[in-house]
């Protein structure tokens, strides 16, 4: 992704935008690391709030990405990786009956692009491929 904003126009923010995204990321593997150790005790209880939903502004415009193949975009993501100072990937998030749920796809976006997040109140994304040990 290239942006056309030049290094000096964004860099003032970059440490921040840095910051927070690994702030969300470290907040919900905590989350999911907390729940996962509960449910092991018990599968019969769900993970709860283990997701930020934000939306991030490139230029200052609103981020949209395709969902898959679709003609259907989304500007609702999940931080789900901070890759050193460089890039984030984001899992991308989609209303559904006024409901945010994840989904399975991914975008991998440059954070120097980024000029400004949202933040969202926090959802549930349900991972179904979380299984549970049980020791006998």
């Amino acid at each position: 992704m290239a942006c056309s904003q030049t290094m000096n126009q964004v860099q003032p923010n970059v440490n921040t935008i840095v910051n927070l995204l690994k702030r969300i990321d470290q907040m919900q593997k905590e989350a999911l690391i907390s729940n996962a150790n509960a449910l092991c005790e018990s599968c019969l209880m769900n993970a709860m709030y283990n997701t930020k939903p934000i939306s991030i502004y490139i230029n200052n415009q609103l981020f949209e990405v395709n969902v898959g193949l679709t003609s259907e975009t989304t500007s609702y993501f999940r931080v789900e990786e901070v890759r050193g100072n460089d890039t984030v990937v984001l899992r991308l998030l989609v209303l559904d009956n006024g409901v945010l749920t994840c989904t399975n796809y991914t975008v991998v976006v440059s954070i120097n692009c980024i000029c400004c997040l949202q933040c969202f109140n926090p959802i549930n994304c349900n991972f179904s491929n979380c299984n549970c040990l049980i020791e006998a």
